[in-house]
């Protein structure tokens, strides 16, 4: 799989970093588990991988693009696309696991790069997440990427609480 496709979109620009996107192989696991911990995820999402519970490395022929983050050359963070079953659409999920690259373009960037080696590789035909409504940094990104919000909801969570979440979409091409 080419993973520097150059499909033109004005949507996204490159950020002043030099930001690659490599396969996410099993050995990566234990890094991301340590990102996980270091910037508790729990206050930003409910997951930090895919939904397919075997799911352990980049996988395209099984319907999964899960990819390393790295700027200059160092990982910092991963960005999966995971087909959904029976449909063309793809789930998009995204963390950036060293807290001083926050804020800085970079989820911006790999999420751009993501969806032009979706399109260039017709990998899908749409995306989209579930973000929670109250990180306004991450719907910010999203947003700079071209999502709209397309459904607005409450979960259920383990403590018994609701959490506010949004639904935000992206088209890719038509069928």
């Amino acid at each position: 799989m080419n993973l520097e496709a150059s499909v033109n979109d004005n949507l996204c620009s490159l950020s002043p970093q030099r930001i690659t996107l490599r396969p996410l192989q099993t050995r990566d696991l234990p890094q991301l588990d340590t990102w996980a911990q270091a910037i508790d995820t729990r206050q930003f999402m409910s997951r930090c991988r895919p939904l397919t519970p075997s799911a352990d490395k980049h996988a395209p022929e099984r319907g999964l693009l899960w990819l390393v983050i790295q700027v200059d050359g160092a990982d910092v963070g991963t960005v999966w696309l995971e087909k959904e079953a029976s449909t063309p659409q793809a789930i998009l999920g995204i963390f950036i696991g060293v807290e001083s690259w926050f804020g800085r373009g970079i989820g911006s960037e790999a999420i751009c790069q993501v969806l032009r080696v979706a399109q260039a590789t017709k990998f899908c035909t749409a995306v989209r997440l579930n973000v929670r409504q109250s990180n306004s940094r991450a719907i910010s990104c999203y947003r700079h990427c071209g999502f709209v919000v397309s459904h607005h909801g409450n979960k259920l969570m383990e403590d018994g609480s609701e959490m506010a979440y949004l639904t935000m979409c992206r088209q890719l091409w038509s069928t």
